[in-house]
Formats: structure tokens, sequence, C-alpha cells
């Protein structure tokens, strides 16, 4: 069965219809990166489980699909193993392939001392036990690279690993000297140990709280490390804790990206975390403790090129973005919608010219039968008149003989039989009817 002209363009209208859906779907699909981040019960998993539901309920471009680790460390090690494509990490732990998105929180480093201690500075720390307070990651690799600081290592200190539990109890056994944290400054651990420390309302009972020197130059030396200076009551007001402004150092905990997330994933997912930061402190206040990074600070560097143009305001637009292409797609729609129009005018003139092609052959038989000698000869034409008038019933029901040319066909097959009766009739006059079918060769001469 020959398909209609009609419906092979309706086809071809349909396939292009289709790729240009799938072609659109492909543009605007939302992206889903795979989030390393540590278990259920760290804030920075509540908080960035906060932000993956958030993205979905809202639609948005790019979607997270939590991948579960540990701690920190593990996700680091994820990203640059490629299980994951953005993750949670420290600054002393970044992942070689990663490039930070956002600063999730800044924990600040400070020692605390009970009262009467004449400790003020990390050199002073030779020869005393210290307990580091150990939190989601272990630090004493921050606490060494803090000792190295001033050209003293582990045989200098004495180090006891302190944690959340047995805090109070090295404090009252006085296992320690001093206890360095290394905690997020709105997480209050500071202020715990602070209190643990203290023996009485008096100022002599108030424990000695001290940060590190220098912190500048530790900073430009270590990229882990960032100078932070922390105003007067930052840990308290009654009493101010500290009591004047603090210099220190802190390590901060990132957002980052592989290298391979292309630039507009990684930019959008940086401008979705700020635009949604207010709504999500809603639900996990330490949302409120996320930083933008300035792209124009020399000291700003493994910053993402995607959050980079989020930044500095010069993230593309969706159509910016894909301009290249909608250029190609307008193109290539042009050139189908050509070749569609070429195919149509085609199938048109093959039609017409079946059309016409038919009618030649009924004036031709019309012809013939003028000249016709005997009945057999009329009877043979009239076959063939059948067979045409069959092949146009055909044609116009498959599309390919519009009600014009089926009409002036009809006219002329009407025309051809009444040509045909004539020639009988003239044929029965001549000759009568009992020779009319058998004319000799001098008689069809004649």
């Amino acid at each position: 069965m020959r398909l209609r002209p009609a419906w092979i363009i309706v086809a071809a209208c349909i396939a292009t219809a289709c790729a240009g859906l799938g072609v659109w779907y492909w543009l605007t699909a939302p992206t889903v990166l795979r989030l390393a981040v540590g278990n259920e019960g760290r804030e920075h998993a509540r908080l960035m489980n906060a932000f993956a539901q958030k993205l979905t309920a809202e639609h948005a471009a790019v979607r997270l699909k939590l991948v579960r680790n540990q701690n920190l460390v593990e996700s680091a090690a994820m990203l640059d193993a490629h299980e994951a494509d953005v993750a949670v990490v420290r600054s002393d732990h970044m992942p070689r392939d990663g490039l930070t998105l956002a600063i999730l929180n800044r924990s600040a480093i400070v020692f605390v001392a009970p009262a009467g201690s004449r400790l003020r500075r990390v050199a002073d720390l030779r020869g005393h036990a210290v307990g580091v307070l150990r939190g989601a990651t272990d630090n004493t690799g921050i606490f060494d690279a803090l000792l190295a600081k001033d050209k003293l290592d582990r045989s200098h200190v004495r180090v006891v690993s302190v944690t959340y539990g047995d805090l109070q109890e090295v404090i009252d056994t006085h296992r320690v000297d001093a206890i360095m944290v290394a905690s997020p400054i709105q997480s209050g651990m500071v202020e715990r140990v602070l209190t643990a420390m203290t023996t009485g309302t008096g100022p002599r009972s108030r424990p000695v709280l001290f940060g590190v020197e220098d912190a500048e130059a530790l900073a430009a030396h270590d990229q882990a490390f960032d100078a932070t200076d922390l105003p007067r009551g930052t840990f308290g007001t009654d009493p101010a804790w500290p009591a004047e402004d603090l210099s220190t150092v802190s390590i901060t905990q990132r957002l980052v990206a592989s290298r391979q997330v292309r630039d507009g994933p990684a930019g959008d997912l940086t401008r979705l975390l700020f635009t949604m930061r207010t709504a999500l402190a809603a639900q996990i206040p330490s949302a409120n403790a996320i930083e933008a990074l300035d792209p124009d600070d020399a000291a700003t560097v493994g910053l993402h090129p995607g959050a980079r143009q989020y930044y500095s305001g010069e993230q593309q637009t969706f159509i910016e973005r894909y301009s290249d292409f909608f250029y190609i797609g307008i193109t290539l729609l042009t050139m189908v919608a050509s070749a569609i129009g070429g195919l149509w005018s085609y199938l048109l003139s093959q039609r017409q010219e079946s059309a016409v092609h038919m009618a030649h052959r009924l004036l031709k038989l019309q012809y013939h039968a003028r000249l016709a000698a005997d009945a057999e000869v009329l009877d043979d034409i009239e076959a063939q008149a059948d067979e045409l008038l069959g092949q146009a019933v055909t044609m116009a029901e498959e599309g390919r003989m519009n009600g014009s040319q089926f009409h002036t066909f009809a006219v002329l097959n009407q025309s051809l039989l009444a040509a045909i009766a004539q020639r009988h009739a003239r044929l029965t006059a001549a000759w009568g009817p009992e020779h009319a079918g058998a004319v000799s060769g001098d008689q069809r001469s004649a």
C-alpha cells in the first residue's frame, strides 16, 4: 500500500518535532550531582540533606544525590576517586581534584588553659600536656602544623586526644595543661570548655583563652588556614570571652566540586545555595554561617570557575549558555523545513504528472476509438478505459489525485465512452450487426 503524500509530510513533521523535544529535554533536564557527606548525625550532613530536599521541591536545575560516609576525610577521597561530583570537606583535607564553591562554616582555633596558667601562645606549650579536642575529624594534624610554625614537634609536647564525652574528666583530673579547640564558632563548643575550666566566680577563676600568633603569616604559608579576628565577647558577654579582640587562625568547612563538573551546574549550585540560605537557616540554623568567597581577593585560590562566574556577576543565562545549540537548532530546523517543502513540491508534481498522464491516455484512446475498424478494437479500448478508471479511483482514495483532477478525468472518460458508442453505431449502420464484429482486411482499410 502506497503512502499518501500528506502522510509522508505528517510523518516527517512528527519526526522533526520528536527530535526537537528530545533536544529540549536534554537541555532542560536537571543535572544530578552526587554529594559526598558524613553520616546523618553530623551538622553539615543535616544541612546538605535539607538543601537537597529543597532543590527537589523547587524543581531546580541542579539536584543532589547524597552519598554517605564516615567523615570529611572520606568525602575528599571519594571526590578524588570520582565516586562523587561534589563533597563537603575541610580546608586541611582538601581533595586534589576539588575546587571550592562556598564556605559552609568556619572553625576558629583557640586554646583554653586553667585559671592562673602562664600559657599565652603556642610556643609556651613546650614541655606541657595539651588536649586536642576531637571533632568529626581528627584535629591532631592541625596541632602539628601549629607546632611546626614555632619549630616544635611531638617530642616537645605531650598530646592527649580528648573527646566531648571525657572532656570534664580530663579537666578535673588535671591530665592536660591546655585544650585546643577547633570547632565552628556557632557550635558552642568553646563555651563548654570555658565553663568546664571555670573554677569559681571571681576574675582569678577565669580560664586563660589565647589564639595563634602571626596568623597572617601562617595563612599565607599554609592554605589550610585563614587569618581570623574574634571580636570581644564572641564566646559570651557575661563575662566577655575573649575579654578583648583575639587574633588567631581558622579552618573552613567547604562545599567543593570536582574539576570535571561543568561551569554551568557548578555556578547554579552555588547560586541556589545562597538563594536558599535564609530558608535553610529557618530549619538548620548553621546555614547562617555560609560564606561567599571574594573572587577578586588574591588570597582566594582554588575557586571553581562556575562559582567564580556567580560571585563576579558573570554567570551566563540559559539562553547565553546554550546559544550555540539554539543557533544550530534553528539552522537545522530551517534546513528540515526546506527539505519538507521540497518533498511536498516533488510529491505534488508527481501526482499532477500522473493525473496528466492518465488524461493523455484517455485522449489517445478516444482518438483510436474514432478510427476503430471493428467492435473488437472498441471492446479493447473500453477495457483499457475501465482499467484507467479503476486506477483513478484508487489514486483519489490515496490522495494522489485531487477532486478537480478526478472530475476532469471523469469528463474525459465520459467523452471516450461516448466516442466508443458513436463509432460502434457507425460501424453497425455501415456493415450491419452481423458484420460489424468481423470486417475483412480490405473493408478495414476502406
